[in-house]
């Protein structure tokens, strides 16, 4: 039987990580954070600290955080930036690790590096490992990062690993992206460096399933996500633009510039991450920089600007309405958005 590990901080020390990114969980009506290499519980009604578990060690590791609706659990792609990859003595196991949302404990990690290139794990040769991780009914999807970072995508299936593909055809000379989206039916990559997203279906098997939108007028696309309301994928580049993607075959973007607003104080807004909110119809913009976050409606081509906030670098919502920044912050690592 596999051997499970639960290991605790005090809520204070927690509640001094910044986070990195969070994710609501119905069947537990809770929030779980990513810091560093600690997964956190928090209360999906107060954004209080609950609890804390340790994926992994040493701590001198970055990692990505989704929920796989399909099986009910939590995973966590652990990877291992360059600044850290080149003057840490330790690298922590580079890895895809699940854990229980109910209890809060660790399952062994998957062996990713083992599972598609044979190699013992990501801490071998210059290997940065899997940076970023989402889901779609059977599988997840990840992005790998290797030692020119560059990038290679691939999918499996958590429960059954010999359910598997993988792409290559990311390159050396790109940046990684951000955030990646995932559709009823696609999975889009960002291609910072490229001025473009790679897109194809989510059984994707060979380098030939892939296509290439391009057309971003004034910017990089580096983070995307999927919006129900017009069943289109939105990018951001981090540099005050909003892009809407209207047909990926024909190259057909639409560059929305993201406005200052005078009263606010947010002259420059500048997201690096977005996220759809289904309850309330608009598309959050958290800029870090600014201290804020940039509301966009879709339907009624509206903005709002919500200030207060201390390095939001993403959002996280609730079935009841609750809408909270995530941030990359040590005083406080959910701050509500009212």
């Amino acid at each position: 039987m596999p051997c499970y590990k639960t290991l605790t901080m005090s809520q204070a020390a927690v509640g001094e990580l910044p986070l990195q990114d969070a994710v609501y969980v119905a069947s537990t009506n809770k929030i779980y954070g990513i810091s560093g290499v600690y997964v956190i519980q928090l209360n999906a009604t107060t954004g209080a600290v609950e609890g804390s578990v340790r994926i992994t060690s040493p701590v001198n590791g970055s990692a990505r955080l989704c929920y796989h609706l399909a099986n009910d659990t939590l995973y966590a792609s652990v990877w291992n930036p360059p600044n850290l990859q080149y003057f840490s003595l330790t690298q922590p196991n580079r890895d895809i690790y699940p854990i229980s949302p109910a209890t809060m404990t660790v399952g062994p990690r998957l062996d990713v590096a083992g599972l598609f290139y044979g190699e013992d794990d990501f801490s071998v040769g210059y290997f940065f490992g899997p940076r970023w991780i989402g889901s779609a009914g059977s599988r997840l999807f990840v992005q790998w990062a290797n030692d020119n970072m560059g990038y290679i995508y691939f999918w499996f299936d958590p429960t059954n690993l010999a359910s598997k593909a993988t792409n290559d055809r990311g390159s050396s000379s790109d940046m990684l992206a951000e955030q990646c989206a995932v559709t009823p039916t696609q999975i889009f990559f960002p291609m910072p460096d490229s001025n473009a997203i790679q897109y194809a279906v989510h059984d994707f098997n060979f380098n030939g399933d892939w296509d290439i939108c391009t057309g971003f007028a004034g910017g990089f696309p580096i983070a995307c996500d999927y919006c129900s309301f017009d069943t289109l994928v939105y990018c951001v580049d981090g540099n005050g633009n909003l892009f809407r993607i209207n047909d990926p075959t024909i190259n057909d973007v639409d560059t929305i510039v993201i406005p200052p607003d005078v009263p606010s104080g947010v002259l420059t807004p500048n997201p690096c991450r977005l996220r759809w909110n289904i309850y309330d119809g608009l598309i959050y913009l958290p800029c870090m920089t600014n201290n804020a976050i940039v509301q966009y409606d879709p339907n009624l081509v509206a903005w709002f600007y919500k200030t207060g906030f201390e390095n939001p670098v993403d959002c996280v919502f609730t079935p009841d309405g609750k809408k909270f920044a995530v941030q990359n912050s040590p005083e406080e690592p959910l701050k509500e958005i009212t």
